[in-house]
């Protein structure tokens, strides 16, 4: 579990992947109705337990793509004035992908730090592997 107050700055990336899971159904939302602030999870665990109820919705949205070129166009309020944004196949990789960017950011860090973070590639943190020989 992370420390107290430092995992925080993880709440508006979920915040985020919701609000991507919600453009790809088509869902309209407002920045406020996203779930996960501060406000309403303070503490980790009732953070990771609402976001392990999220990720059904999200494997949904997901498996709903027919058109991965399809335009999806919107009004974005997260710019003042608001502004129309329109992503055409690139929220679902957003969705998928950016994460990575993360875990560079992540072994950037690490190594900074003095550790030798060779490979946080996402094979070798989940996939299994064993001996044939």
């Amino acid at each position: 579990m992370p420390p107290s107050g430092r995992w925080g700055d993880a709440r508006p990336h979920c915040r985020t992947r919701v609000g991507y899971a919600q453009r790809l159904a088509g869902t309209d939302y407002e920045r406020d109705d996203l779930p996960f602030t501060e406000a309403r999870y303070p503490e980790f665990e009732g953070f990771a337990a609402a976001w392990m109820r999220q990720a059904p919705t999200t494997r949904r949205a997901l498996a709903r793509i027919n058109d991965p070129v399809r335009s999806i166009e919107w009004v974005s309020r997260l710019f003042v004035p608001p502004m129309r944004t329109r992503a055409t196949g690139g929220i679902a990789g957003q969705l998928l992908f950016h994460e990575v960017h993360h875990r560079a950011q992540v072994m950037a860090m690490l190594r900074q730090a003095g550790v030798a973070a060779e490979n946080l590639d996402y094979s070798v943190l989940v996939w299994e592997r064993t001996s044939i020989g």
